[in-house]
């Protein structure tokens, strides 16, 4: 569920009306792309898209008690910045010259994945979405993929997305959640990994792949060589292959 999205067509619309502020609920948010009420709700998802895109001078007028429900209330200021995402313009540099953090480029394979698999039926997609395992002592652990494809059928892709990683250290923790995610879920899992790596800097592309050996599908490249999204049509095909 894209709540980020919605937010920003919330906020065009309320900037074509004139509007110099405009309040958005949760319970509202979550209505106008549905789901809510209902067992398979993503509340959590949606106050945390909510609380992201807020900005300097942005404030909540209402918090529920345990921080994400339906009740959450922020009050936005318009007009919204417009550069604090992603410039979706290629350049020189190649396609990722304006991402300013992992998270930004999270935002920007998301859309585009969605449309990909969006003629699919029974598919939930959602950004921080978690999965559960145990470990050896039985003890249990959450995993918090980047993006979680859930299926009504209990199949999940899990889609971590490094970018400019220098230290070995983030593929090896996520690697280690994956092996345990698998020894779960089994067949029903697919894990994959989205490195845009930073030219002449940190961990090489070669290193990260053999790191993240648990993984289904590894993607990587040095961004500079990436020009747009396109590049990523060879991922989302194995994934969507995988849930149909």
């Amino acid at each position: 569920m894209d709540f980020t999205g919605e937010l920003q067509k919330i906020f065009v619309e309320a900037e074509q009306k004139g509007l110099e502020s405009i309040e958005v609920n949760s319970g509202d948010l979550h209505r106008r792309i549905g789901g809510y009420p209902g067992p398979n709700h993503c509340m959590p998802s949606c106050c945390s898209a909510m609380r992201k895109m807020m900005e300097t001078g942005d404030s909540v007028s209402h918090s529920p008690q345990k921080g994400k429900g339906a009740s959450l209330t922020i009050k936005y200021q318009l007009p919204r910045e417009r550069n604090s995402t992603v410039d979706m313009a290629t350049s020189s540099n190649g396609l990722c010259a304006e991402f300013e953090s992992e998270n930004a480029l999270v935002d920007f394979i998301f859309p585009l994945l969605k449309a990909h698999i969006d003629d699919l039926s029974g598919i939930q997609i959602i950004k921080e979405g978690s999965l559960d395992y145990t470990l050896p002592n039985d003890k249990t652990l959450s995993h918090k993929s980047d993006i979680l494809i859930c299926r009504t059928d209990k199949r999940y892709v899990s889609i971590e997305v490094k970018y400019r990683s220098a230290v070995t250290d983030q593929f090896k923790c996520r690697s280690f959640d994956m092996l345990h995610l698998k020894q779960k879920y089994g067949a029903n899992i697919l894990g994959v990994l989205i490195f845009l790596k930073s030219t002449g800097k940190g961990i090489s592309v070669e290193q990260a792949r053999d790191i993240s050996y648990p993984f289904d599908v590894f993607w990587g490249k040095n961004e500079s060589t990436v020009n747009d999204g396109s590049v990523f049509k060879d991922v989302f095909d194995k994934i969507k292959g995988f849930l149909r």
